[in-house]
């Protein structure tokens, strides 16, 4: 696969502002996040049918499309952040014209229901897509929107990648870098969102993760739900074949109902992922929670793993 990397944005640039799965709950924080977009020095073209309504899709699959295809297709438009996830995405994919990406590599940014357009789009073009806040959502912290920013516009490499502030009082769970089983690894990175990686299995669009460093995070999924996730992971060899795992927070995840007597998620991930023989990372924060790095999907990463450090770290360029 020939990897194809977007430019970094600068002051100036233009960016698209796009819903391609559910609408927003209130459209005015489409104009609030134009208003943080504009206040960083970009600008910003709005798609047609953010605000439409079709269920809870942003509109119908041909109209998101619409909006997906013509913010590709502009010359003036160097990055597509998705305002928000909710779902649809995956509808969309026989239908993208990945010609038309390939042609044009942006800066794609996004994360939950967007997991679908990462896997899709990597596969069918390599190119090298953001797995960050949704604009909706960039502003939760100080950390969430520093990372995000930073990932616009950094033109080098981006190097360690590093956790919020620690928080002592109280002490938080799970810590940002609990160690599962130790070891070192390199390769690609790819992940996402569990539930979609698992919708997406068996379909053209499936996640690739041999000799690559595999980051999964979910939101509302009990840790039985998880565990039915990892066993079906585990069934297709997309764990065994991984050369490293990261789990981050899974957020709203704690066992529910007459399931309060079953394993927690840690004792999951445990059994799943603790004797891969890989390195295994619990806790980062990426995804469904305030504090929320920004990872790239196709772009190599090292990952170390000792039973009191954890570093990752990308040695090379995302965006040129």
């Amino acid at each position: 696969m020939n990897i194809l990397k977007p430019s970094a944005l600068q002051r100036g640039d233009t960016v698209a502002l796009i819903c391609p799965a559910s609408r927003p709950f209130d459209p005015g924080k489409i104009t609030q996040s134009v208003q943080m977009l504009e206040q960083q020095g970009f600008k910003v073209r709005v798609g047609e049918h953010v605000v439409k309504r079709n269920g809870n899709f942003a509109g119908s699959d041909a109209q998101r499309l619409d909006d997906f295809h013509r913010a590709w297709a502009d010359p003036d438009v160097k990055a597509i952040i998705a305002e928000r996830g909710g779902n649809g995405a995956a509808r969309l994919l026989p239908d993208i014209d990945y010609d038309l990406i390939r042609a044009n590599p942006k800066i794609l940014i996004g994360y939950s229901d967007i997991t679908a357009l990462h896997l899709a789009i990597h596969r069918k073009t390599g190119l090298v897509t953001l797995h960050g806040p949704v604009a909706v959502l960039s502003q939760t912290t100080r950390y969430t929107f520093d990372r995000f920013i930073h990932a616009l516009t950094a033109a080098t490499p981006w190097g360690d990648i590093p956790d919020p502030p620690v928080t002592q009082f109280p002490p938080i769970y799970p810590p940002y870098r609990a160690v599962v089983a130790p070891g070192k690894a390199s390769g690609m990175l790819t992940g996402g969102n569990m539930t979609l990686i698992r919708q997406l299995m068996g379909s053209p669009y499936d996640i690739e993760t041999e000799g690559r460093i595999l980051f999964l995070e979910d939101i509302g999924e009990e840790p039985f739900e998880l565990d039915m996730i990892f066993t079906q992971l585990a069934h297709a060899g997309k764990l065994q074949q991984a050369a490293g795992i990261i789990i981050g927070v899974c957020a709203e995840s704690d066992p529910k109902g007459t399931f309060l007597t079953n394993f927690s998620l840690e004792e999951v991930i445990d059994q799943h992922l603790g004797k891969l023989g890989i390195p295994v990372v619990y806790g980062m924060r990426l995804g469904h929670t305030p504090d929320q790095c920004v990872l790239p999907i196709g772009v190599h990463a090292m990952l170390d793993a000792t039973t009191n450090n954890v570093r990752l770290s990308i040695e090379e360029t995302v965006c040129q």
